[in-house]
């Protein structure tokens, strides 16, 4: 699907990453009559779409929140688990430490 002229402006400023504040100058076709009217229906329709626009990425931003948030509660539930079977097979010795199989020797 193409995009629209404004989709493009977005898009090349997302990629621009600007660091200071951009103009941007809209061009109406010849023929189109130039007018209060016209200006207030171009300011109007660029409204609309910076604020669906705003409302889509805020719930995009949600929908990634929540799947990090479901993705650190498994990573814990299953280290837990890991944690666990560990401590079941092999259980803590008499000092708090991991038992041990292991004679030392002394020199």
């Amino acid at each position: 699907m193409p995009l629209s002229g404004i989709d493009q402006i977005a898009l090349q400023l997302r990629v621009m990453r600007p660091r200071r504040l951009v103009h941007v100058h809209f061009m109406v076709p010849v023929g189109t009559e130039s007018s209060a009217n016209v200006h207030a229906q171009i300011e109007a329709a660029i409204k609309r779409y910076c604020d669906v626009r705003l409302s889509n990425l805020s719930i995009e931003l949600k929908a990634r929140q929540l799947t990090v948030i479901r993705g650190l509660q498994t990573g814990v539930i299953v280290s837990g688990d890991f944690i666990a079977a560990g401590r079941r097979r092999h259980p803590r010795g008499r000092n708090g430490g991991m038992a041990a199989d292991t004679a030392f020797k002394q020199h």
